[in-house]
């Protein structure tokens, strides 16, 4: 029994790449036809701009077309080269990304129902070097109260052409923010895309972020909790998809990413009772103000009760708490 993320993470013509021959015999393969039958769906129906013409695509196979695209694929990439002046490459990207966005209830790979919406994914998971995961595989970052030890792990993954492969990333840890960097020991190369995907409560939607060229990228995780605010915040991914699209049999196509990821444990800090800058050498006095005079500079909370003749008070009575991190990318 196969899912339709088993066959995201193989080529869909994996059991039928013999040029003029697997045309003959696609119905020997069901399963791949109900992968090209989904993707071809998503372009006739839910693609962003123009949709894809199936009366077009179907009437245009004639004897000229099929003798010089001899494979199913070859021939979809003529196809969306014609009508949207793009590759089969891009749009099976688009169409990976569009499943796992969220955006649309009808046609996603997201459990929008549950309050897990990763469900699906990670019944498929592979958990600590399991052999279960064929789509995805998963780390959990779960750090002890009182200590700061960092993990890291060495990720290699091989995705074929037109196929993808996901990291899905959790933080269990209740008291915790992660800090994760991702850093590439791979090649670059434009065909072969890694994505951050994070989903936004505000879009109610994944959002991505290109990280195939960066050489290092950082990004935050929140703490396991029950809070509606802070749904689905502790559960990311990486989102690999190889766009390689050969015209005949695939040889040397396989992507073959290799990258480094170091998870940093950091307090979750929501509410501030004082704060203030100082020198070890020169104490709190450091801070220069109007009129050349130095003095401390202490941001206190509303319960902070404190007198002292010689410091200078920035009263915060009320306020919000947001996290965020600066600087994510290191080209």
């Amino acid at each position: 029994e196969y899912s339709i993320f088993d066959l995201l993470s193989k080529s869909w013509d994996y059991d039928a790449t013999v040029p003029i021959v697997e045309k003959l015999s696609l119905a020997l393969f069901s399963l791949e036809a109900n992968l090209s039958g989904s993707f071809l769906h998503y372009m006739r129906s839910y693609r962003n701009g123009i949709k894809l013409d199936i009366v077009k695509l179907l009437k245009e196979h004639g004897l000229i077309n099929s003798a010089f695209n001899w494979s199913w694929r070859a021939y979809l990439n003529m196809q969306t080269d014609a009508q949207f002046k793009t590759n089969l490459g891009d749009e099976f990207d688009n169409y990976v990304r569009f499943l796992l966005e969220g955006s649309e209830e009808k046609f996603t790979l997201l459990d929008l129902s549950s309050d897990n919406i990763y469900n699906h994914i990670i019944n498929n998971a592979s958990f600590s070097g399991s052999v279960n995961g064929t789509f995805a595989s998963s780390l959990t970052y779960n750090f002890e109260k009182d200590k700061n030890l960092l993990q890291k792990d060495k990720i290699d993954i091989s995705v074929d052409y037109l196929a993808a492969k996901m990291v899905l990333l959790t933080n269990k840890t209740t008291n915790k923010n992660v800090i994760v960097n991702y850093k590439r020991k791979h090649d670059p190369n434009d065909e072969y895309k890694i994505y951050h995907g994070k989903y936004n409560l505000t879009d109610k939607k994944v959002v991505y972020v290109d990280i195939s060229d960066s050489l290092e990228y950082n990004f935050l995780m929140d703490p396991f909790t029950d809070k509606p605010e802070n749904k689905h915040q502790n559960i990311q991914f990486l989102l690999l998809v190889n766009k390689k699209c050969p015209s005949l049999v695939g040889v040397f196509t396989t992507f073959k990413a290799s990258f480094e990821l170091t998870a940093t444990p950091v307090s979750d800090i929501t509410s501030l009772l004082s704060v203030y800058v100082e020198s070890k050498s020169k104490g709190i006095f450091i801070h220069n103000y109007t009129g050349n005079s130095k003095d401390a500079f202490v941001l206190s909370g509303a319960q902070l009760k404190m007198s002292h003749p010689d410091l200078t008070y920035h009263n915060i009575n009320a306020y919000n708490s947001t996290k965020t991190i600066f600087k994510s990318n290191i080209l």
